[in-house]
């Protein structure tokens, strides 16, 4: 038994936080003799590090009876999710009143009232203790540390990675409760060889049949293990050092190879386990964080591809293969029949043979019925069933028919078989767009909040709500908005029959036949899949610019002798197009010629009358494998890629990441241009340099020239274009030419009118534009000690930084004064014209700025004085300031500006080196953040030692004061509609700072002293900003402790990294004290519920969360939200840092648009 002393000190919560942390594990996890476990569903024993339970979970078979439970193995830390990796009695579950005590004797004993369920016989053992392992085995020890007894020796139909199976043991399915029947996986021994096994066994012994085996292993000597090792290869150990291997199944996607240690403490990022599943197959799973929206376990490989492969599958049935091609169909015999919901058939007494001399008239007793196309298996004893497998059209569960149709909702979609994809409207998100506007596209549909179209038909037309979707009767597709077609496939006369979206990304329309009528493939629009082909009469295209019309082209560029991909700039003429990006070369080729990216990640083109040619554009070294040319392949891969052309007109290739800083995201790994510079057009006609960071573009507009709302590029000025005719004779008079130094432009041979190689001085090539009445711009230069001078008549390509290089360009008279667009000094600068045009400005230019600076000094001293004055005066009531909050770094004042309007001033004190950048960091980041359910920042001082933050007042003040009960606020009682919209306020004011931001702010002090409340008890989350600000690049941001205790997450003092989770953490806290109307730790409340969040899970998963909320309320609470509320709560408050949501997931979880699972108990609460 432990007891805890909370005592009054200042150290005192640490102490009580580690004993909490304990509770779950004991001494080191050790389990000592007289331990015992109830049949409860929370009654467990953990690992040290949580990674395993074991204990009772409920039996969940359908032939189980309710109220049964099966003591067993599992992964803890899944929530919702509890697979058995190892079972004592599975087959037989025991009832409420069981129990499983390791009692005196050492035995470990499974009682069910009188009854004796299962032992592990070692009372002769001398044990001394137990351990639930890390690995994922549960041993029971003698006094010197031997093992006397271990699950791992004793396996059920699991095998976890570094688990051996000798040629003693084997796995078992479960044993079918209609018929008797199971499967064993084993080693098969042979006169001279070994091999692993899978056999399907009925009850009589003799009646076994081995359908599969892995590879022979001859003469071998020593021991032998099969094994799965941490990287999901599986396989046999053999030798008298295990120094031979033959593997079963390789994992090429990992490195390591197998290994035969039996109890290795690995703790792996990837989860696996290897089954023997009811259906006989033998099948490798992987854990996936995130699949089709939800966590759960993923296959990765079979010992069987077909299932009607394996031996009693369908009982004395006959197996096909369903529509799917992937699952078995049972057919009963004549006569027979299924069990209850089993897949097989049984239990006909008809289907035995039968002698004797009542039986001699064989011919008038019986009868044969026929069953075309089958035929059966049989061992030396026995027959059992196998199959002609019926060949049924791929994909049929997943056809659309004609006259389908859908409307223009966010929710009207059409799947791929396993949901990897979705077809269907989604709305329009471009900031040119109007609202209610939608866009027909397709897009990965398992990624959680996440749409990015991977094609679309009409993203640069949205449609309105109006709209529908049509796989009409001629089998066109037609996209309706109203009276208008905004798009179709063009198949009316290509006989469709059905559509398809496929697994591949790919929407297909089918012929009757299954010939392809129509392929999103074959249409790309921006973005390329694994396995999508573009072919030399392909393109993708960006979105076309709706401010001047230029679009970004991929495609094969065709040389007289060559051909190779091309990135390229196009405007709205024809004409008018440069290519500035190409792939390697491919000369004199043959055959078909397509890029592709692959499914490892790697892009390039292949070629060749078989495809058996390959030049890489980009080669993923991280993952194994080839390209591929398959057009339509449904691969299903671990890692989800996209190609896409980006609107500024570079190639990325993106991964989508399930963990990045906290959040999922798409992450890029490859890009075609490194210098966003060396893009034509990314700035329109304006010149392009790298900004601070030498990674993004920052244009420079041309002399009179503007930039288009929120756009990068600089556009729409008539000045920059030649002028020719009667009126425009005096060129001179008319224009003169502005200077920018430094500076080069792209240009097409379109948009060239001459080059001019005999011009002397840089002065002389822009009074040839001033001459040229088409010429808008002329560019002077040298190319290899010679100089030139392009006449140019169009800038649509843009510019770019170049020292060697001077720009002249051509403006009306009243034009704006020259500048220079580059930086450093030009061997090209003009000594003679341009000094005259150039110094005067910047004389200019500086007089007005020094003014400038100076007006912006005595205003900003005057408004520091001022604001002090205003600061101290409105503070003082009786000659006293009015601190009426005492809060992190700092006092809080309430007081007034000079036109009376209430403000809360926080006064920081401990002004130390890093208070001061605490204090910088808020001012600079907070100030320009607008939320909502954040306070907003209205000013502040700082003068000498004194630094204030000046915040909008809330005139209900903080949270704290409305939901604990106090003498101060008997009469204070929110009921529970206000405190649930206060729980998803705060919610999504943190998810603000947390996901929104450009910079990632970690609160470090989540709690209801700093959820202030307005005059609508709207919550607004204060104190953010005063921890160290975190990019997204970074994990770990604090070198300090920070925060209240009670909200401290367990990583705050086990030296673990702190990210957002630590404040997802505090808000899971915090919402507790919400539901309950109380502190967590409270020392007045009885034994059982003084620390409130143990107390309150163990209502919850008793089926009774009405007696946690606050009691004030006497019941009149929601009780679906108030369920919503204990789960989020309990999944943000887990130990482990990846079990925790993100606050954008929180929020969806509070507005009810997810689903919630079971939170598991944070190991923190359990006591053994």
């Amino acid at each position: 038994m432990i007891t805890m002393t909370v005592a009054s000190s200042s150290s005192s919560w640490v102490l009580f936080f580690l004993v909490v942390a304990e509770l779950a594990c004991g001494m080191s996890s050790l389990i000592g003799l007289g331990s015992r476990l109830l049949a409860r569903e929370n009654q467990i024993w953990v690992s040290e590090n949580g990674t395993f339970a074991f204990g009772f979970t409920p039996a969940v078979d359908s032939w189980s009876r309710g109220d049964q439970f099966i003591l067993g193995i599992w992964f803890a830390q899944l929530p919702g999710d509890r697979t058995l990796v190892w079972s004592s009695n599975r087959n037989s579950p025991v009832g409420k009143s069981a129990i499983l005590d390791l009692d005196a004797t050492g035995n470990l004993l499974l009682l069910d009232g009188d009854t004796t369920v299962w032992t592990s016989n070692t009372s002769s053992a001398a044990v001394h203790s137990a351990v639930m392992s890390e690995s994922g085995n549960f041993i029971l020890y003698t006094s010197n540390q031997t093992i006397a007894w271990q699950s791992f020796s004793h396996p059920s139909d699991t095998l976890l990675p570094n688990q051996p199976l000798t040629v003693s043991l084997e796995l078992t399915s479960p044993i079918s409760h209609s018929h008797g029947g199971y499967y064993t996986l084993n080693m098969l021994q042979q006169p001279t060889s070994l091999s692993l096994a899978l056999s399907y066994n009925m009850p009589e012994s003799y009646n076994n049949y081995s359908y599969w085996s892995g590879p022979d292993i001859s003469n071998v000597t020593g021991d032998v293990v099969a094994v799965l090792d941490e990287a999901g290869s599986f396989g046999i150990v053999y030798g008298a050092s295990s120094n031979g291997a033959v593997y079963v199944y390789k994992n090429d996607g990992d490195n390591g190879g197998l290994s035969s240690s039996s109890n290795q403490s690995i703790r792996v990022s990837i989860l696996r386990r290897l089954i023997l599943e009811t259906n006989g197959n033998l099948r490798l799973y992987r854990w996936d964080n995130d699949v089709n929206g939800s966590r759960q376990w993923v296959p990765e490989w079979a010992a069987v591809s077909n299932p009607c492969d394996i031996a009693g599958v369908c009982g004395n049935g006959i197996c096909s293969l369903d529509r799917s091609k992937t699952n078995a169909s049972c057919t009963c015999l004549p006569g027979s029949s299924k069990s209850g919901t089993e897949l097989r058939c049984y239990d006909n007494s008809s289907l035995t043979g039968k002698c004797g001399p009542q039986h001699q008239n064989m011919t008038s007793e019986f009868k044969i019925e026929t069953v075309q196309q089958s035929n059966y298996y049989f061992s030396d004893s026995s027959v059992i069933a196998n199959y002609i497998v019926a060949e049924l059209a791929c994909g049929m569960s997943s056809l659309i028919g004609l006259g389908s149709r859908l409307l223009a909702r966010e929710n009207q979609i059409w799947v791929s078989e396993n949901g990897t994809f979705a077809f269907g409207f989604t709305p329009a998100v471009d900031s040119w767009s109007r609202g209610d506007q939608f866009i027909l596209g397709i897009w990965f549909a398992q990624l959680p909040g996440d749409r990015t179209l991977v094609w679309s038909a009409n993203r640069n037309s949205p449609v309105g709500k109006s709209a529908i979707l049509d796989l009409d009767a001629t089998g066109n597709l037609l996209l309706l908005d109203g009276d208008t077609t905004v798009w179709t496939s063009n198949t009316s006369s290509a006989a469709v029959h059905s559509a398809v979206m496929s697994e591949s990304g790919n929407f297909i329309l089918y012929t009757s036949n299954q010939t392809i009528a129509w392929q999103s493939f074959s249409h790309p629009s921006d973005t390329l899949l694994p396995n999508q082909p573009l072919t030399v009469s392909l393109e993708l295209t960006s979105p076309i610019s709706h401010s001047h019309g230029g679009y970004y082209t991929l495609n094969m560029l065709q040389q007289p002798t060559s051909l190779s991909l091309a990135l390229s700039y196009n405007m709205p003429e024809s004409y008018n197009n440069y290519s500035y990006w190409s792939g390697p070369d491919i000369s004199n080729v043959t055959g078909d010629v397509v890029a592709v990216l692959d499914e490892a990640g790697s892009f390039g083109i292949v070629y060749g009358a078989s495809s058996n040619g390959a030049v890489y554009v980009y080669k993923n070294d991280g993952d194994n494998g080839g390209l591929s040319s398959s057009s339509n392949q449904s691969i299903r891969v671990s890692i989800l890629r996209r190609l896409i052309l980006e609107t500024n007109g570079n190639l990325r290739l993106y991964r989508w990441d399930n963990d990045v800083n906290g959040s999922r995201q798409w992450v890029p790994e490859w890009a075609a241009v490194s210098n966003p510079c060396d893009i034509a057009g990314v700035c329109g006609n304006g010149i392009c340099s790298l900004d601070r960071s030498k990674t993004n573009a920052s244009c420079t507009c041309l002399p009179g020239s503007s930039k288009s709302g929120t756009e990068l590029r600089c556009y729409d000025n008539s000045s920059l274009t030649g002028k020719c005719g009667p009126q425009h004779q005096n060129m001179t008079s008319e224009f003169k030419i502005e200077t920018v130094q430094q500076s080069n432009y792209y240009f097409s041979d379109s948009s060239v009118i001459a080059n001019y190689s005999d011009i002397a001085t840089v002065s002389k090539c822009g009074d040839a534009c001033l001459s040229d009445c088409e010429c808008v711009a002329s560019v002077y230069g040298l190319s290899q000690e010679k100089p030139y001078c392009w006449i140019l008549k169009s800038l649509e390509f843009g510019g770019f930084e170049d020292p060697g290089s001077t720009l002249f360009v051509k403006v009306g008279s009243n034009g704006s004064s020259s500048y220079t667009g580059g930086s450093g000094d030009s061997s090209g600068r003009s000594r003679k014209s341009t000094d005259k045009v150039v110094v005067l400005p910047i004389v200019l230019s500086m007089t007005v700025l020094i003014g400038l600076l100076c007006c912006l000094l005595y205003i900003s001293v005057h408004r520091r004085r001022s604001l002090k004055r205003a600061f101290q005066n409105s503070l003082l009531v009786s000659g006293a300031p009015v601190n009426f909050s005492f809060r992190g770094f700092g006092s809080v004042y309430k007081g007034s500006l000079g036109d009376g309007t209430l403000v809360a001033v926080k006064k920081l004190d401990r002004v130390l080196p890093h208070g001061e950048k605490e204090f910088i960091t808020e001012v600079n980041t907070i100030g320009s953040m607008h939320h909502m359910n954040l306070v907003r920042l209205c000013g502040y001082c700082s003068e000498g030692s004194q630094r204030l933050l000046v915040y909008e007042f809330m005139k209900n003040g903080s949270l704290d004061k409305w939901i604990f009960p106090s003498y101060k606020c008997r009469g204070r009682l929110l009921d529970w509609s206000t405190r649930f919209q206060i729980a998803v306020g705060t919610a999504q004011g943190i998810a603000y700072f947390h996901e929104q931001c450009r910079n990632r702010i970690i609160h470090c002090d989540i709690k209801p002293e700093n959820i202030l409340l307005d005059e609508n008890f709207c919550p607004k989350v204060s104190d953010f900003g005063l921890a160290k600000l975190m990019g997204r690049e970074h994990s770990h941001v604090v070198t300090m402790i920070r925060g209240t205790r009670g909200y401290l997450a367990p990583e705050w003092v086990s030296n673990r990294p702190i990210t957002v989770k630590a404040d997802v953490y505090s808000y899971g806290m915090l919402l507790l004290e919400i539901v309950g109307g109380r502190r967590n730790l409270d020392m007045t409340h009885d034994a059982e519920d003084f620390f409130y969040p143990g107390w309150a899970f163990k209502e919850m998963t008793n089926g009774t969360p009405m007696k946690v909320a606050d009691r004030r309320l006497e019941r009149v609470v929601e009780e679906e939200e108030l369920m919503r509320a204990l789960k989020v709560a309990f999944w943000c408050i887990q130990d482990e840092v990846f079990m925790r949501p993100s606050m954008g997931e929180v929020v969806k979880m509070l507005e009810g648009s997810v689903e919630i699972n079971v939170p598991p108990m944070p190991d923190s609460f359990r006591v053994d």
